[in-house]
């Protein structure tokens, strides 16, 4: 009989409906979500499964095929038929099941015929519905639309890839029919997966509103599931004596009863409880889920264009500006690949497959700094999720994510924690970690494995290669904290080999670190770039943070980056802002695009340098940076002591450097107004701030400290601390400045005779640290120096004693300021007392 039932299905293109339709009489209802404890239940349950789980092979073995329309409209509703009927052995007992069906129904989603895809979206959307139904989140189904959609534009990647580095090795051009037909290929499934997607936007709504039309409450399907055929034929329950409840949902045959506009009766497969679903959290994460595919298809496209340039710039590489700007094309590449990364944080394999892409491409540009933060990342995202999922080995922190950061002394890896371990709400979705299951059948997925890495040997694997990241890079005082963890986990194994090892290692790290305690350190630069212009598209209006490499000058970023944009856009269309003024984009041509480009410098708090004692921590985390502008009120930009002002432009970027990529969003910028003798204060506090950096130099660098000692008290420049004293704390100066400024940020310490004493005070005990620091300096030189420098020492020495003598009657504070000081202090304490009582 089952025979019989079965030839009839293939026969019609709906295999096992028939069979269903019989089968499912034996049950009075919806399979349970939960297994069940008795032993004869679930002996029972077990035979049963069997006969469902050769059907669904079947079914998804066809839907792997290439089948006719009517053919794929049979088998997605037999597909309908099994999840309305047996959702516990679909979602719990067979998650494998699940996700090659979650694959199938979305590659459906993008052939040419209209139909077919409507009829996929609809399966896909009841098996979504369903899914949410029972366990009110959609976590897994999600990961497994990612899964499958990343599968269709990796080929994309990997393609670009093989094809660079056979540039790269053996100077072979670009397979261009290879490069070609995957462009092709994606721009040809671009449209069938748009209106895919949005027409699964608007199944969500018609279960909003009613009034929305669709193939269910529009018009009659013939192709939908009908009583009439296939219940008849066996003399089970006629259609006459269906029982309806008032939400339609018939027990006997586990389909819903529609009425249609030709009085015939219309059956859908369902699932009674679907009518209690809250509407509005489903919906809001299928709209999310249907946003973030459409940007992640927007990505693949602009994949497209990057591989079309890198194809037309690569073709020539002789000339070393040809290099730097093909440079410049993979870091837009390594950009939309963190995009892409992002994307994809609901499942945590393919953003950790994604970051791995991401150091790859840092490590063909000897990125290293870069690169070790990626890796980083992806022992963060492996540490969190061994740990919310139960499978965390002996050894590892139970911190996991913050573990982690704490061990490359970087915030940004925290962006890698997940709230999986908190109830399952509404709140917490979006931190979803469900494991994706990749069958070996389904080839195009496998690429995308990296199940490996979730496992024991592969996370300290990923580990150590980390470690040698920071290592590449001069990380050196990250590089044993990391070590550290994985001697934890080598001791719970006790693999004593690999523990020698890594001892050694460390002993290495630390050697090389008391090497470089007491030299100098190169360290990079940083330059702010502002897009302004139309023709940048989205970069306009757009601040950016580049991480450049040690003592890279502003003219060398600028040649580079006016060539590249310069070839895209052409020559006489991009225009370099020479200034750093802020830019008024309405006087800008609505043709050109402008390119603002500034030298920055990190942006170091008192409080944040107290913490940050030594080179390394004071370049390594940076997420603000700092670059000043002088000007005049006249609107010359410099002009005498008591006419010069600065602005000073605090830019703070959206991570920290050293990140996963080489230049970072500028998401806030605060600036701020000097007046003359602020302007004065910074300058005379930088100088003793060079002091003090040469004269704890071990060993001494004699040529570095003849060149700060030459600038501080040298006959060419003693004018500028005297002329500063003299301007400021002379005693015709000693009133206060008026405000020239109507500007907000206009520094206000200058507007009133007390605060400006106090700062000509601050002054003055400055220039008393300064005399101090420039005699101790003094006083090295003549003890480095041979007698072939003995008459340029004593040289030095006069500048020094007749600055001296002329700033020492300025820089005494007057006993009037400390008596007016004191004053203050006691009126405000008898204030504070008052106010207690």
């Amino acid at each position: 009989m089952i025979e019989g039932l079965w030839q009839l299905d293939e026969e019609r293109g709906q295999p096992g409906l028939n069979l269903f339709t019989l089968y499912n009489y034996s049950f009075k209802c919806i399979l349970p979500y939960k297994k069940m404890n008795d032993i004869n239940i679930h002996n029972n349950t077990f035979t049963n499964q069997c006969l469902i789980s050769c059907i669904i092979r079947v079914i998804l073995y066809e839907l792997g095929l290439y089948q006719s329309e009517t053919s794929y409209q049979r088998i997605l509703l037999s597909v309908k038929r099994i999840i309305s009927r047996f959702p516990s052995f679909l979602f719990e007992d067979n998650p494998e099941f699940c996700s090659v069906l979650c694959y199938h129904l979305l590659r459906l989603c993008t052939v040419k015929n209209s139909t077919v895809r409507d009829v996929a979206v609809d399966t896909l959307y009841f098996l979504m519905k369903t899914y949410y139904t029972l366990t009110k989140g959609l976590s897994f189904v999600k990961v497994h639309l990612y899964l499958t959609f990343s599968s269709f534009f990796v080929k994309l990647v990997n393609g670009m890839t093989a094809s660079v580095n056979s540039v790269n090795k053996h100077s072979n051009k670009i397979n261009s029919e290879n490069i070609h037909y995957i462009i092709s290929s994606t721009k040809l499934i671009k449209p069938y997966i748009i209106d895919s997607l949005h027409y699964l936007k608007h199944l969500t709504l018609s279960d909003v509103d009613s009034n929305i039309p669709t193939p269910f409450n529009n018009k009659p399907d013939e192709t939908v599931f009908n009583s009439e055929i296939y219940v008849e034929p066996f003399n089970l329950t006629p259609p006459s004596s269906v029982n309806n409840y008032d939400d339609g949902y018939n027990t006997a045959s586990g389909i819903t009863v529609t009425p249609s506009t030709t009085g015939a009766e219309i059956t859908v497969p369902t699932v009674p409880f679907m009518s209690n679903i809250p509407n509005s959290n489903f919906t809001f994460q299928i709209n999310q889920l249907v946003d973030n595919l459409l940007h992640l298809l927007n990505d693949s496209l602009r994949l497209q264009d990057i591989i079309h340039t890198a194809h037309t710039r690569q073709q020539d590489q002789s000339n070393i500006g040809q290099k730097q700007v093909a440079n410049e094309d993979t870091l837009l590449l390594i950009d939309l690949l963190h995009s892409i990364s992002h994307r994809n944080r609901a499942s945590p394999e393919l953003r950790l497959y994604w970051i791995l892409q991401i150091a790859e491409k840092h490590y063909e540009l000897s990125q290293f700094a870069e690169a070790s933060q990626c890796l980083a990342h992806c022992v963060a995202i492996v540490a969190e999720h061994m740990i919310n999922r139960g499978c965390s080995p002996p050894g590892l922190s139970s911190t996991g994510c913050a573990d982690i950061a704490d061990a490359v002394q970087n915030l940004n890896v925290l962006e890698e924690s997940c709230a999986c371990g908190f109830p399952n709400t509404s709140v917490f979705d979006n931190f979803s970690c469900s494991t994706p299951i990749i069958l070996h059948d389904l080839s195009s997925l496998m690429p995308l494995d990296v199940s490996c890495h979730f496992a024991l040997p592969g996370f300290i694997a990923l580990l150590s290669w980390t470690a040698e990241s920071f290592s590449k890079a001069g990380f050196y005082e990250i590089v044993p904290c990391l070590y550290s963890r994985l001697v934890s986990l080598l001791q719970s194994s006790r693999d004593y080999g690999r523990l020698a090892e890594i001892h050694g290692r460390i002993r290495d790290a630390y050697t090389v670190l008391n090497k470089t305690q007491n030299t100098k350190r190169m360290f990079n630069s940083y330059f702010r770039v502002g897009f302004h212009g139309s023709l940048f598209g989205e970069l306009s209006g757009r601040d950016f943070i580049y991480k450049e490499a040690p003592f890279t000058k502003l003219a060398e970023i600028t040649h580079r980056l006016q060539t590249f944009y310069g070839d895209k856009f052409g020559q006489d269309r991009v225009v370099v802002i020479k200034d750093s003024n802020i830019v008024d984009e309405k006087q800008l041509d609505s043709d050109k695009g402008y390119l603002q480009i500034t030298f920055v410098e990190p942006y170091l708090e008192d409080f944040e340098l107290r913490r940050r004692t030594t080179e390394f921590h004071c370049n390594y985390g940076l997420k603000r940076f700092v670059h000043s502008l002088p000007f005049t009120i006249d609107g010359q930009t410099h002009g005498s002591l008591s006419t010069q002002y600065k602005r000073k432009c605090i830019l703070t970027t959206s991570r920290c450097f050293p990140y996963m990529k080489t230049r970072l969003l500028v998401v806030s910028m605060e600036s701020h107004i000097l007046t003359p003798i602020e302007v004065a204060l910074e300058d005379v506090t930088r100088r003793v701030e060079q002091l003090d950096r040469v004269l704890a130099t071990h060993p001494p660098d004699v040529k570095y400290l003849q060149m700060i000692l030459q600038g501080c008290i040298g006959t060419v420049v003693n004018q500028g601390p005297i002329e500063m004293a003299t301007t400021f704390l002379g005693q015709e100066k000693n009133k206060p400045l008026k405000s020239l400024l109507p500007d907000k940020n206009n520094s206000s310490t200058t507007l009133d005779s007390i605060t400006y004493e106090n700062i000509q005070n601050r002054l003055r005990i400055t220039f008393q640290q300064f005399l101090i620091k420039s005699y101790e300096a003094l006083r090295l030189n003549e003890s480095l120096i041979g007698t072939d420098q003995a008459e340029y020492h004593k040289e030095l020495e006069r500048n020094f004693i007749n600055v001296k003598r002329l700033l020492d009657p300025l820089i005494v504070i007057p006993k009037s300021s400390v008596i007016n000081r004191s004053k203050i202090m006691k009126q405000h304490f008898e204030s504070v007392l008052n106010v207690t009582k």
